[in-house]
């Protein structure tokens, strides 16, 4: 019997790893992806969401509160999903992206359900970066249409 040099072994381990990584994706093992809305009342900006949640000197934030659903990425449905304020009113007006936009720019949504609010995450991510999606949406000349 001859001895495969060690460098072999390493490649062929390594790419079994690789084939069954690959292979278990495909079979459907893979992390879910959170395709949906995103949802904030208030103010949009990377300072409001930096004055909203933990942050860090490099503008990184960690639990900055939002609504999410997987139910649509339709941004104008984003009203039936909307968060409410403490007294149960409308904010006056809101940060509406895709999930798909979020991860894209870094950000990272956790399940933080409350009493009374379902669809209660939590964000994680640069603001400077979220910000850039994480938009005023609508415009309140579209309000109406809603109503």
């Amino acid at each position: 019997m001859t001895n495969i040099p060690t460098w072999v072994s390493s490649y062929l381990r390594s790419m079994i790893i690789v084939m069954l990584v690959v292979t278990i994706s495909v079979i459907g093992f893979s992390q879910p992806s959170y395709a949906g809305l995103v949802i904030r009342g208030g103010t949009c900006s990377a300072q409001a969401f930096i004055n909203g949640a933990d942050s860090d000197m490099s503008g990184y934030i960690t639990d900055l509160s939002v609504n999410y659903t997987d139910e649509t990425t339709k941004k104008e449905d984003f009203w039936q999903f909307r968060p409410l304020t403490a007294s149960g009113q409308d904010f006056n007006q809101y940060c509406v992206a895709t999930s798909d936009q979020i991860e894209m720019k870094g950000g990272v949504l956790r399940a933080d359900r409350l009493p009374g609010n379902d669809l209660h995450y939590l964000l994680n991510g640069k603001a400077k970066e979220i910000a850039k999606v994480l938009t005023r949406y609508p415009m309140f000349s579209e309000l109406h249409i809603m109503e």
